[in-house]
């Protein structure tokens, strides 16, 4: 980079439940531009074994403090657009300039949770947990420009608009929230079970 040309940072969480496509969309990005990086959170966890222990489930017990200083120094290391991706993001403390939460279909969401090997129990946590909209709440609450995407479309939508902003372009896209209460209490009256 010359030294003439400013030097600029664009934080985006990319957070949702477990299953609903964070990583992959987070990927796309990437590699549709040249001016956006890439941060998994469980990747930083493992690597540099920031948790206490594992659940009966098998799932990380995460050290948060720790968690959020090293996501810090990654960040700190890198320009253009930063993807920080995990369910924990809304978690950590840290400021983003923009949130994509990634919300799933109920009924999805299980089936792929069951192909990952989570338990009955964990996947009614995660389903209740994607039903309340955890992460779209707590992000809502943290950053002013969060969107939540449940489609296709919106996906695509969203791709664009942080490959503009890899490019150093301003770009927006329509907010919605997506409620799935309405979803989660009809499969529990149809008796619908995992």
């Amino acid at each position: 980079m010359s030294e003439n040309r400013r030097r600029w940072r664009t934080v985006v969480a990319v957070t949702g439940s477990p299953a609903t496509g964070k990583s992959r969309f987070a990927m796309a990005v990437v590699h549709a531009s040249s001016g956006a990086s890439l941060i998994e959170i469980n990747d930083v966890v493992r690597k540099k074994s920031l948790f206490s222990s594992k659940d009966k489930e098998g799932a990380m017990i995460v050290k948060l403090n720790p968690l959020t200083k090293e996501i810090k120094r990654e960040i700190a290391k890198r320009e253009g657009l930063v993807l920080v991706v995990g369910h924990l993001a809304p978690e950590l403390g840290l400021r983003y300039d923009m949130a994509i939460v990634l919300r799933g279909k109920l009924k999805v969401l299980a089936g792929r949770l069951k192909k990952r090997g989570y338990s009955k129990e964990k996947i009614r946590e995660n389903l209740v947990s994607e039903a309340l909209d955890y992460c779209g709440i707590r992000m809502a609450g943290i950053c002013t420009r969060t969107y939540e995407i449940g489609t296709e479309g919106e996906l695509r939508k969203a791709e664009e608009m942080l490959c503009a902003a890899a490019e150093g372009r301003r770009a927006q896209m329509r907010k919605r929230e997506i409620n799935s209460m309405k979803e989660l209490l009809s499969l529990i009256n149809s008796g619908w079970r995992i």
